[in-house]
């Protein structure tokens, strides 16, 4: 009977180290702005500009994600939902807050990028699907 554990695949690592790269770094960032840094006064007003929804669903979006990362690489099937609820989340807060000038002239370079997230999560979703139906998350 063989009982060894399976090895991860090196997408699954790749994956890991995606989310932790980018959402530790943000979530550190979140905390600079929940304590009051020093911006510049325009800096300032956007940020104060901010409904609380909106740092909800940021805090919610990170946790997701960093969740579904951890679960991924323990192979865990919570994963998929995890990793679903943040492209969920995303896709919310992207028309909810970002609807007036998301494709507007002003801040394409966010707009890529948070096109590029969008494509990554949802490529992130596809692939724990993938893994999920071969049975390799338990």
């Amino acid at each position: 009977m063989n009982t060894m554990k399976p090895k991860r695949p090196i997408l699954v690592w790749v994956v890991f180290l995606y989310y932790l790269i980018t959402v530790v770094p943000a979530a550190v960032g979140l905390l600079f702005v929940w304590h009051s840094a020093s911006y510049s006064a325009q800096a300032r007003t956007v940020i104060n500009s901010m409904p609380p929804l909106f740092w909800t669903l940021l805090g919610l979006t990170m946790a997701l994600q960093l969740g579904g990362a951890i679960a991924l690489l323990r192979l865990r099937r919570i994963a998929l939902p995890l990793f679903a609820g943040g492209l969920f989340v995303t896709i919310l807060q992207w028309t909810m807050l970002h609807n007036e000038y998301a494709f507007s002239g002003a801040g394409s370079q966010g707009t890529y990028m948070g096109l590029f997230g969008l494509a990554t999560e949802f490529l992130v979703c596809a692939y724990a699907w993938r893994l999920r139906s071969r049975s390799v998350l338990t």
